[in-house]
């Protein structure tokens, strides 16, 4: 197993996993859905106006995401593939029969401390820099919905589900392990 899918949450540290494993692994690629969703919105959609986030919700964009990752694995199976997107549910698993996927969220968190945290781990580049905190408090609410949701989804498809409600970087630590044996056995 070659490919890694990271799905779930907004700001559920996806990204700082997917570092954190091209870290270990000797020779990996990370595809960013952040940066091909906006890429696909510009230049093919050709439409800068709609926001990036609603473009997970065009199956053509989708497609299109779901190709450039099976077409970076066939090209070089030699080294490891990591998609870290949104743009996937865990009922979208079949899609991704032969990856390892790993589902984040934080159902355990209140709108305050998703807040919070959203505000502790923010980066120069997140969607969250230019929000106000009140049009961040109803999009976090809908997010632990949403993480609440997966992990039922991950019960139901036995899947993987990381909560990173707590101990965010202990949580991840523990998750970069298993994960390299998970691959080690694979």
């Amino acid at each position: 197993m070659k490919s890694i899918v990271l799905i779930g949450a907004s700001r559920a540290g996806k990204s700082t996993f997917a570092g954190m494993l091209s870290k270990e692994l000797k020779s990996c690629q990370i595809i960013s859905g952040d940066l091909v969703r906006i890429a696909y919105r510009d230049e093919i959609y050709k439409n800068k106006n709609i926001k990036a986030s609603l473009m997970k919700e065009i199956p053509e964009y989708k497609n299109f995401l779901k190709s450039y990752f099976d077409y970076t694995i066939k090209y070089d199976n030699s080294i490891y593939t990591i998609l870290d997107t949104v743009d996937f549910k865990p009922k979208d698993y079949k899609l991704f029969e032969n990856s390892l996927i790993i589902v984040f969220g934080y159902p355990k968190l209140t709108k305050e401390d998703c807040l919070n945290n959203w505000r502790t781990y923010i980066e120069p580049n997140d969607w969250t820099l230019h929000k106000t905190d009140e049009e961040l408090l109803n999009k976090a609410q809908r997010t632990i919905n949403e993480s609440k949701q997966f992990f039922q989804e991950c019960k139901k498809y036995n899947l993987k589900f990381v909560d990173t409600s707590f101990n965010r970087e202990k949580v991840l630590k523990d998750l970069l392990t298993w994960t390299k044996n998970k691959l080690e056995k694979s």
